[in-house]
């Protein structure tokens, strides 16, 4: 304090002019003071907010947690995620940003995993449902084999445990049964005269006869289209299971060697 009595004594001393450049410095620090460091303080106190963070909570709960910080919450979009539907994918501005008072604070909501159906596997054959399967994200649990009548090649689906088109999640399991071709009792040998070879050896197989069952022969018949089954050591309509050996007579457009 006498310090304070002696500073005040001096003053009191000074020339009139020269207390009043005292005075002017002192106000001039005063308001240099209350600008830089008070007022700053005083217009941030209760405006500026750190952003909390919400994602993977509901939406309830994020807005709920927004509106008691002083922050506004707004649904930008809704996305197909991985997270449960209704919880929050992204917010903006990202948590610990520090924003105003009242800023709005853009979320976006998931509407849940996208959604998967079953696709058609009817008549495809083994190797192709397989593939589609795990695309799909699916099992492939068991696969059970029967004839068909209605379905006469063999590997080919022709019942899946899951119908097409239903709503599927990934990791479900799916069987199929897949069809060993006609029924035995159903196998019997087709008329072949007049079709091409390969397309006959097809048919065959169909039926159940084994390539290494067939031998052929070739006769000269410049009027056909060369490898055109002429004839069948079999007659149609012979058991399939009855036939060890069948030759085929197809023609050929090139004369014998020695004619």
């Amino acid at each position: 304090m006498e310090f304070l009595y002696d500073m005040w004594d001096r003053f009191r001393e000074w020339r009139w002019w020269q207390q009043g450049l005292a005075l002017a410095a002192l106000l001039f620090l005063f308001t240099v003071f209350i600008d830089v460091v008070l007022m700053p303080i005083y217009t941030r106190h209760g405006d500026e907010l750190e952003v909390p963070p919400v994602v993977a909570m509901a939406e309830a709960s994020a807005r709920e947690t927004l509106v008691s910080r002083g922050l506004e919450p707004e649904i930008l979009e809704s996305v197909f995620d991985t997270m449960s539907a209704g919880s929050v994918v992204r917010q903006n501005p990202h948590p610990g940003m520090t924003v105003k008072e009242g800023r709005r604070v853009y979320l976006v909501i998931s509407k849940g995993p996208k959604p998967r159906y079953m696709p058609n596997l009817i008549k495809e054959s083994l190797r192709n449902a397989q593939l589609r399967i795990r695309e799909a994200g699916l099992r492939l649990n068991h696969v059970n084999y029967e004839h068909s009548s209605a379905v006469p090649f063999r590997d080919v689906v022709i019942f899946q445990s899951i119908s097409p088109g239903s709503p599927i999640t990934s990791g479900n399991y799916v069987n199929l049964t897949v069809s060993l071709g006609p029924p035995p009792s159903s196998n019997k040998m087709p008329n072949l005269v007049g079709q091409i070879l390969d397309a006959g050896l097809k048919e065959l197989s169909a039926v159940g006869i084994d390539r290494n069952r067939v031998s052929t022969r070739v006769v000269y018949r410049p009027n056909l289209i060369p490898q055109t089954i002429v004839s069948q050591s079999k007659p149609a309509g012979t058991p399939a299971g009855d036939i060890q050996e069948l030759e085929l007579v197809i023609s050929t457009d090139q004369l014998p060697q020695g004619n």
